[in-house]
């Protein structure tokens, strides 16, 4: 199971303390990276600029007269490069003033939908104040974990299924786009980070998805109800039906799934096996096959001692 993440997700927020001029977008509008979404004003930040460039202009003027000085020698040296280092100054400080003006002007970083604006026209922000948020929906991102044990299996590529609640008749195709550098030591698994598209923005960020990927396919695997094994200790048994009489036999397992064991090596297709009174059913106890599907997994049951 796993989250839906958007490809490229923001917070849209003010940079800078000010009054809100115009919202340029609508709810849940499609922008294009550029595209000018909101317009402030601050009185603090234009004077502020003003200022900052008067000092610039002033601190120029001074160099100027002073390195016509210094050619005649009626000046000290140390003196122009005094005016020098606070011309750098002034210049910096008049920078900083133009970006905070210019950071009263939000622009998107990328394409994507905007969602439902949190402010309005001539509200007064402070810095970090959301204004709305920004997703980009083309496609989606969903991270999800898997047993160290198929870490053999696993790679960039791999085919995915995404099912969410909301849409069950959907399955959501995709691939795996990166996987984690780290198992994690309580539940020795490893995330996978699987992206899929999403042209008509089904997936939204947030949504629970259940995750399939497919690690290996084995054909003709021979399958048995879980509830046929009998473990003892580090092995694991089943009881076949042979001439009337459960024959106990060791076998090998491969892969397990929902109620399913593969069955690797000790009975072969076609046999008939016990799955119900495993607990009380011994090695040679006879027994007789109910229902039609005899001699291909039908239940069986415990003869009365004779």
């Amino acid at each position: 199971v796993g989250t839906a993440r958007s490809n490229e997700a923001i917070n849209i927020t003010a940079k800078v303390t000010g009054v809100v001029d115009a919202i340029h977008f609508t709810d849940g509008q499609q922008v294009e990276a550029g595209t000018l979404l909101v317009t402030m004003r601050s009185e603090e930040a234009g004077a502020s600029l003003s200022g900052a460039e008067a000092v610039r202009r002033n601190a120029e003027l001074a160099l100027q007269r002073a390195t016509a000085l210094s050619n005649s020698n009626a000046i000290a040296t140390a003196r122009v490069d005094e005016l020098k280092a606070q011309l750098d100054s002034a210049r910096a400080a008049a920078a900083g003033a133009r970006a905070r003006l210019g950071d009263l002007k939000i622009y998107a970083p990328f394409t994507g939908k905007m969602g439902i604006r949190k402010v309005s026209p001539g509200a007064v922000v402070q810095s970090g104040t959301l204004i709305g948020t920004l997703d980009d929906l083309s496609s989606m991102q969903v991270d999800f974990p898997l047993p160290e044990t198929t870490m053999a299996a696993v790679k960039i590529g791999m085919p995915i299924a995404a099912r969410s609640d909301a849409f069950p008749d959907r399955t959501f195709q995709g691939q795996v786009t990166a996987i984690d550098t780290r198992i994690d030591p309580v539940t020795r698994s490893i995330v996978l980070r699987g992206t899929l598209p999403n042209p008509d923005g089904a997936i939204r960020p947030g949504m629970f998805l259940k995750v399939e990927a497919v690690i290996a396919s084995c054909e003709n695997a021979t399958l048995i109800s879980e509830e046929a094994l009998v473990p003892q200790g580090t092995k694991q048994y089943v009881f076949v039906v042979a001439n009337n009489k459960a024959e106990r036999r060791e076998v090998t397992l491969g892969a397990r799934t929902v109620g399913k064991a593969e069955i690797l090596k000790g009975i072969t297709p076609g046999e008939t096996v016990v799955i119900r009174g495993t607990q009380v059913i011994r090695d040679g106890s006879p027994v007789t096959v109910r229902g039609s599907n005899a001699g291909n997994g039908g239940p069986a049951k415990q003869s009365p001692a004779s």
